[in-house]
């Protein structure tokens, strides 16, 4: 695909979504955006783009970011430092989507991606509901309608759209973990939030997650569908990116648990002291 047919595509929703919200306003600074986001998308390159409150700034990277994933056969990451934003972007998709069929292209595929704690474990679920605490009536109905509800495919089983409130100590007793996932091997297994989650971001136009788990997949799970080739990074509200990678790729030498000898010996080393060699 050529980038005239990119930008004609990325000029076209843009002039539907005008016609589909009322009061939808065009803004000057949005539409250069979308131009220096569609250059750097197709370029895969690396860019930074500042701009005031008020611009439109997630139009301004998803409607370009959406139309290279689309044209080439890309994902689209978006990544944020806050669920708030992570939930709100994931609303707007729909509403673009039917801006892209409007225009002739496809309906936009997409996941949203959290961490593996925040999904509940059909199993642990079954097993919690599944034994009683005469002093614990009220924890074992919120349990119960949340099993009664995630049967019914009525909750997604995530703790941010749960039914009913769950302390920490609650959420601990139902929810996914590394250490006690048995994968492929539980019968549930097909009907496992998380891995649900993880085969829709690998058929996903665009995939809405977050610094904290977006970093670790890419620090600590290279096999992560979020980690492939040729996939599109937007890092929203990165300002607090920095001390996100700090806290992901970080890691402490303690000089004191070496020989004195290698120590000294490195210390004295030509490349240490600026030397050649």
């Amino acid at each position: 695909m050529t980038h005239s047919t990119h930008a004609q595509l990325v000029a076209d929703v843009h002039r539907e979504l005008k016609s589909q919200l009322p009061g939808f306003i065009v803004r000057t600074q949005q539409q250069q955006m979308m131009t220096a986001a569609l250059r750097l998308f197709m370029g895969e390159k690396v860019g930074l783009v500042e701009a005031p409150t008020g611009t439109g700034k997630s139009l301004g990277y998803l409607i370009p970011g959406l139309v290279a994933a689309q044209l080439d056969k890309r994902t689209l990451v978006v990544s944020t430092a806050t669920a708030s934003l992570q939930d709100q972007l994931a609303k707007d998709i729909p509403m673009l989507s039917q801006a892209f069929v409007a225009c002739g292209g496809q309906p936009i595929r997409m996941a949203v991606a959290k961490g593996r704690e925040r999904h509940v474990c059909p199993h642990r679920l079954d097993d919690a509901t599944s034994t009683r605490d005469m002093f614990n009536g009220q924890e074992d109905a919120d349990l119960d309608t949340a099993a009664r509800m995630f049967e019914a495919k009525q909750w997604n089983g995530l703790r941010d759209t749960a039914p009913v409130r769950f302390s920490s100590d609650q959420w601990r007793r139902i929810n996914n973990t590394s250490a006690t996932c048995t994968g492929k091997r539980c019968h549930l297994y097909e009907d496992c939030p998380y891995y649900l989650t993880q085969e829709a971001i690998r058929n996903s136009d665009v995939v809405i997650t977050n610094h904290d788990y977006l970093l670790s997949c890419l620090a600590h799970i290279p096999s992560s569908p979020l980690a492939q080739e040729g996939t599109i990074y937007v890092f929203d509200e990165a300002h607090h990116l920095g001390t996100k990678l700090l806290g992901t790729f970080a890691r402490r030498l303690d000089l004191g648990l070496f020989p004195a000898e290698l120590l000294t010996r490195f210390a004295s080393s030509p490349a240490v002291q600026g030397g050649e060699g």
